[in-house]
């Protein structure tokens, strides 16, 4: 199918990007740097480097031989992805230089998952904009949170075993085992750090690309990791960790499912019964997971990853800065729909997403002006359904802060869920045309 041309109306892409590496540079700065958020953005003993500070604060914990799980009960990571992350906060020796570093990364990290799957190229250059300004994006950056680094290291994962198959009858041994090792790390690094958002990604691409040395190489490094600072510790680090997992569906010790944004925080504001939201989360997980790992060899790579990626969705801890690659696939597919009204909609649902107030609606009507005057749509006509699909989102918002004003959790779900309804409603759409063409046909 043949993407909608929505292209920049620079006269280079060099001029271009250099408008788009300032918007990064503001973003960077208005949510962390200006210290908003902070007051003690930078303070290495409170929660000043936001969630950075987990990571960070977990490999201080293992280094003084403490037990990071039992110091910090809201730590949900392994041991390894925090060693790592420590080990670049340690280089960069500024608390400054380290936030600064690992937000640029982020942005980093997103451009080269878009550029790897072939989301972002020069007919739709409009998705690069939409995406770093979309409310998930700047959440990220906000929390000090590692989604857009996460993607950009799966990214790399995906390219280096790709090459490896690809070349290993040439490449020298040396090489060979080097881009496997790398590649095995960068795996378990992705596990360890958020086993929920790329447990089924990661298998996806393995199935694809079989990488059972890279897998190997991982899990070894892993398993050494783990048995050393159990030992130094005394004490199982893995069966803390998993104790520390499962108050993510323990309904009794977390009654907001952690402020999840998933499917099932709709159900939790109507009082739905306790047992089954400990127990059907996890099993729409693996169905989803399973379905991603079915068709990963039979359709596009796209749509095993939509799938893959939006396990987490179907789970219990699901947060908007863990949306940022289901959001690329979702926009990316919206406007090779051509499906302009809705493209406009769903793109305004999740630029303002949640805060109901005069500035952001002003805000969303200057972005749209600049949408507008960067980006050039084919016709006429498609600007215009553009821009009423933009425009009907806001009215909807307004509906929903007016008729659930109480509920916050409820409007977020809602919102959040509008573009997985969108695009259900294009598949449902595709297919019922598909199967009329085979009717018609026979």
């Amino acid at each position: 199918m043949q993407h909608l041309k929505i292209q920049h109306r620079f006269s280079s892409n060099r001029l271009y990007w250099c408008v788009l590496t300032a918007l990064s540079s503001l973003l960077i700065y208005i949510y962390g740097l200006k210290g908003k958020y902070d007051v003690n953005l930078f303070s290495t003993t409170s929660y000043g480097l936001k969630d950075y500070g987990y990571w960070v604060r977990a490999a201080q914990n293992l280094t003084q031989l403490k037990n990071p799980y039992d110091e910090d009960p809201l730590f949900k990571s392994g041991i390894f992805s925090s060693t790592i992350i420590y080990f670049f906060k340690f280089i960069l020796i500024s608390n400054v230089n380290f936030f600064v570093f690992m937000q640029l990364l982020n942005i980093v990290g997103l451009i080269i998952f878009l550029l790897t799957f072939k989301y972002l190229n020069s007919n739709n250059t409009i998705l690069l904009f939409l995406l770093l300004t979309f409310s998930s994006t700047r959440e990220i950056l906000v929390n000090g949170q590692v989604t857009g680094i996460l993607l950009g290291l799966f990214s790399t994962f995906y390219t280096l075993i790709k090459y490896v198959k690809n070349r290993k009858t040439i490449l020298k041994k040396f090489y060979y085992y080097l881009l496997n090792t790398l590649a095995g790390i960068i795996f378990i690094f992705l596990l360890d750090i958020k086993p929920n958002l790329f447990l089924f990604p990661l298998l996806v691409v393995a199935i694809i690309i079989p990488c059972r040395l890279a897998v190997f190489i991982g899990v070894f490094v892993w398993l050494l990791h783990q048995a050393y600072y159990s030992l130094l510790i005394g004490n199982l680090l893995l069966i803390s960790w998993y104790s520390n997992l499962l108050s993510v569906v323990a309904y009794k010790e977390n009654a907001n499912l952690y402020g999840s944004l998933g499917i099932w925080q709709l159900l939790n504001q109507i009082q739905f019964n306790q047992y089954i939201l400990q127990i059907l989360p996890v099993i729409t997980f693996m169905f989803c997971g399973y379905l991603s790992l079915r068709i990963s060899k039979k359709r596009s790579i796209s749509a095993a990853l939509f799938l893959a990626f939006s396990t987490n969705y179907f789970y219990t801890y699901f947060h908007f800065y863990s949306f940022l690659p289901i959001l690329a696939i979702m926009v990316y597919w919206i406007f090779l729909s051509k499906h302009i009204f809705l493209a406009g909609f769903l793109v305004s649902s999740m630029e303002f997403s949640f805060n109901l107030n005069y500035l952001n609606s002003l805000l969303s009507i200057v972005l749209l002006t600049l949408v507008l005057i960067l980006y050039k749509f084919p016709k006429k006509t498609d600007s215009r359904f553009f821009v009423s699909g933009w425009i009907t989102y806001m009215f909807v918002r307004e509906g929903l802060f007016f008729f659930v004003p109480t509920n916050q959790y409820l409007i977020k779900s809602i919102i959040v869920m509008i573009p997985f309804l969108i695009i259900a409603f294009l598949v449902v759409k595709e297919s019922l045309a598909s199967a009329y063409e085979r009717v018609g046909y026979y």
